[in-house]
């Protein structure tokens, strides 16, 4: 779990926290896919969206603006790296507890 924010200065991190949380890595036509899901809670309303990599296509989105949801992407594709590697993490993580 990882907390962010798709703004600039202090105020907008403490305003909007977003939790972003992903997935193992899974193949699904032969293709290594990890889901990506991100909340926010703002205001007594929850915010919701899921993405996919390697394509950073949202396959859901409920309360994150156009724009908001335009920043997720650009930063899931500069993280798509990290993310797949903290994925990775995961499988071994279950693979060693079974």
């Amino acid at each position: 779990m990882e907390n962010f924010n798709i703004g600039g200065g202090k105020d907008f991190l403490e305003e909007e926290k977003i939790t972003m949380t992903y997935s193992g890595v899974f193949t699904r036509n032969k293709e290594k896919v990890v889901h990506i899901c991100f909340e926010r809670k703002e205001h007594g309303k929850q915010a919701f969206a899921e993405a996919v990599l390697p394509t950073c296509t949202f396959l859901h989105n409920d309360g994150f603006a156009d724009e908001e949801i335009e920043a997720l992407k650009v930063y899931l594709q500069m993280n798509k790296d990290q993310l797949y590697e903290s994925a990775r993490q995961i499988n071994r993580e279950i693979l060693f507890k079974l």
